[in-house]
């Protein structure tokens, strides 16, 4: 029995609408810092990802935390404002802000002290603090505060000022104030729908959704994106943005069961948790991937995921799986990712499926075909040429 999980972004689309929207961003604030060049390279970027931080608001986050620590340091006289808005602009009214930041340095500093379960937000803000405290600056108490109040909040509409915007741009002025509640800063179309494109060719859409109609393949969209909730109930409670689902129907798989970060999500709040350590790369996301993709509703399957999970026994809804051979290919641009689906694919064996998994890695760029290569991932240009190479056709 095969299982496909499919990422969605540089995987089933080339992402143009998170990087423009994270490019506009980082422009947002250079200019309210005076800057007029960008604080952020397209390679910057592109290391960053390599290290599996590939979340654009820890990334949008991180950036700005680093300008605006080196920037006070570079300052002393200057009193640390306790927001970001704030410190953007007395770093303008001070002037002669000129950022030398190695930010291909810092991904690699904060992949490495990256902790199970936590945002590499968090992680950033433990090396900056770190930083500070070589710096011995009298003002180090202010500035740690500073860079927790910008690290530490970068998925909370409320507190985070770099999510604010970033979703502004992704979601477009009208439906970031109708998903948030907000109203919009500025008045921009939504980036993901002007700005992505399918990387998935059509005629592979089409021979997935016969596969899975047929039970010849079972799949499931396995994203970091944001996404509803498997419950309609919910739909309205705790800002699930519908990310995913766009980019599902963008390759014509919206038929598939979607698992992004709405799930995780849903799935702590209904049963307590930390969504942070429910999500990619935690395995828990991996296995509530597979449990989806073979089994409804939807919510039982998630819950039968976590049972699995902390129970290492099957639970009920997945007891048919026992001694069934499962072959799960994992289509991803993550090596973190890839490992959390290794290890659902251990926790599965040892419950008495005979589960393999098979990693597409999905990259052009060398820096993060080195990290897919060392978690012994197959390396593929795009998603069409792993699907060539992998797919099984149903037999006549």
């Amino acid at each position: 029995m095969d299982v496909y999980l499919f990422d969605v972004d540089a995987v089933l689309l080339h992402p143009g609408g998170y990087r423009a929207a994270l490019h506009a961003t980082l422009r947002h604030f250079a200019q309210q810092l005076g800057l007029s060049t960008p604080l952020l390279t397209a390679g910057e970027v592109e290391v960053f990802e390599a290290h599996s931080i590939i979340s654009e608001w820890d990334i949008s986050a991180i950036c700005m935390a680093a300008v605006v620590l080196e920037g006070l340091l570079a300052a002393p006289a200057l009193a640390v404002p306790a927001t970001l808005a704030a410190a953007l602009a007395a770093l303008r009214s001070h002037g002669a802000l000129q950022p030398t930041i190695n930010h291909a340095l810092l991904a690699r500093r904060t992949a490495a002290a990256l902790r199970p379960g936590e945002y590499a937000a968090q992680a950033a803000a433990r090396i900056l603090a770190g930083d500070l405290r070589v710096a011995a600056d009298a003002r180090s108490a202010a500035l740690c505060a500073l860079l927790d109040h910008i690290l530490l909040h970068t998925r909370d509409p409320q507190q985070s000022l770099t999510f604010r915007i970033f979703q502004n741009y992704t979601l477009g002025s009208s439906a970031y104030s109708a998903c948030y509640g907000l109203p919009a800063a500025f008045t921009a179309p939504g980036t993901l729908a002007v700005e992505d494109r399918p990387a998935l060719d059509a005629k592979w859409a089409d021979e997935i959704l016969a596969a899975v109609q047929t039970d010849a393949l079972h799949a499931v969209i396995y994203t970091a994106r944001p996404s509803l909730p498997p419950s309609a109930t919910a739909a309205g409670a705790g800002h699930y943005s519908a990310e995913a689902e766009l980019g599902a129907r963008m390759v014509g798989l919206q038929a598939l069961p979607v698992v992004g970060v709405g799930s995780m999500q849903w799935l702590a709040a209904t049963i307590g948790g930390d969504a942070a350590e429910f999500s990619k790369p935690a395995p828990l996301h991996a296995l509530a991937a597979i449990a989806c993709a073979l089994f409804a509703p939807a919510a039982d399957a998630l819950r039968a995921a976590h049972e699995l999970l902390h129970t290492r026994r099957l639970p009920p809804l997945m007891q048919a799986l026992r001694g069934q051979a499962l072959r799960v290919v994992v289509f991803e641009d993550s090596a973190r990712s890839i490992q959390g689906t290794q290890a659902a694919g251990a926790i599965l064996q040892a419950a008495g499926v005979p589960a393999s998994v098979l990693g597409c890695g999905i990259a052009q760029s060398a820096a993060k075909r080195q990290q897919l290569a060392a978690v012994g991932a197959q390396l593929y240009p795009d998603v069409n040429a792993a699907l060539a190479a992998v797919h099984r056709a149903p037999r006549a």
